[in-house]
This record gives C-alpha cells, sequence and structure tokens, in this order.
C-alpha cells in the first residue's frame, strides 16, 4: 500500500501544480518524419538517453 500512497501523492501534486512556476512540465514531445532506418536511430537515441522528452513517430514511414 506505500507503493500506492506514494503515486497517489505525486499524481495528486503534478494536478495541483501543472503549469505553475517551478511546478510540473511535461515532457517534451517530438514528432519524427522520415525513413525507417532514421526511425530506428531516433529510437535508440531515446533509449540511450541522448535526447530527451517522448518521441512519436509520423506513419507511414518513407
Amino acid at each position: 500500500m506505500a507503493a500506492a500512497d506514494r503515486h497517489w501523492r505525486g499524481f495528486r501534486w503534478a494536478v495541483e501544480n501543472y503549469g505553475a512556476p517551478g511546478g510540473y512540465v511535461p515532457a517534451p514531445v517530438r514528432a519524427f518524419e522520415g525513413s525507417g532506418e532514421n526511425a530506428i536511430k531516433e529510437v535508440y537515441n531515446v533509449k540511450n538517453m541522448s535526447t530527451f522528452g517522448k518521441l512519436v513517430l509520423k506513419h507511414p514511414l518513407k
């Protein structure tokens, strides 16, 4: 139960402080459009933490 309580405390904090100075700021989302080969490279960059944020692959890949 301690893990669930910790989760809900964090969730409530994020909701209450969304967009406030010093509060919760969501991770940036990058939309990738290009070839499948380059898409795989982008996924590896996210995996290896050489880029920060979320990655969206725009389909169909070229």
